[in-house]
């Protein structure tokens, strides 16, 4: 059985649910839920779960904010999802919520992360093009995506800068996590300037 914690999930499960051949346990968290239980109430329902001799697959969504639910709620998990939510923590937070991030997983657990590509960005604004030969809906459809992975929202803006080499130094920076492998080039929600990384918290 596993236990499995999506942040910022949103409408998605985690990508490698489907490679689970065991019962699992998933918590959807996201704030932008309007109908949730409560972070007690989830964690008598995993009690539950684990008590129970036949386990079916459970699903349960949490609105919560992620630095309280990672500090606060009582079970550790065995796999954590956060697609582009890490570009969101801001600067100053990222190395304690990385911390929380390693307080919440089991040792041998595995975090899946996937966050916008700088380095794809980068070249992509460097060796933008913009003549009488580019066309006008492909002009806007490049800035549209470069705006938006760049900055994102003004209520939801990106606050830190992610590339492979950041992931490997900040994960492996309190030595809690070593980072297996990254694909520097992954397609995501019909975009290709994600980065994924699976992580393995070892201590």
């Amino acid at each position: 059985m596993k236990s499995i914690l999506n942040i910022g999930a949103g409408k998605l499960r985690p990508l490698f649910i489907e490679n689970i051949t065991e019962s699992y346990f998933l918590v959807q968290l996201d704030q932008m839920y309007q109908y949730h239980d409560t972070m007690n109430t989830v964690e008598m329902l995993y009690e539950a779960w684990c008590s129970n001799d036949k386990k079916d697959n459970v699903v349960v969504k949490v609105n919560e904010d992620v630095f309280n639910f990672l500090g606060n709620y009582g079970f550790q998990f065995d796999h954590i999802a956060s697609y582009r939510f890490l570009e969101h923590v801001a600067k100053p937070d990222v190395q304690g919520f990385l911390y929380l991030l390693s307080t919440a997983l089991k040792i041998g657990g595995t975090v899946d992360i996937i966050v916008p590509n700088y380095k794809i960005l980068a070249d992509m604004l460097l060796n933008e093009k913009l003549d009488e030969d580019t066309k006008h809906a492909d002009w806007e459809r490049h800035d549209t995506q470069l705006t938006y992975e760049l900055l994102n929202e003004p209520s939801m803006p990106h606050a830190s800068i992610w590339t492979p080499q950041r992931i490997e130094y900040f994960f492996q920076l309190e030595e809690r996590f070593k980072v297996e492998n990254i694909v520097e080039c992954f397609e995501f929600d019909g975009r290709s300037c994600y980065l994924r990384a699976k992580i393995i918290r070892i201590k």
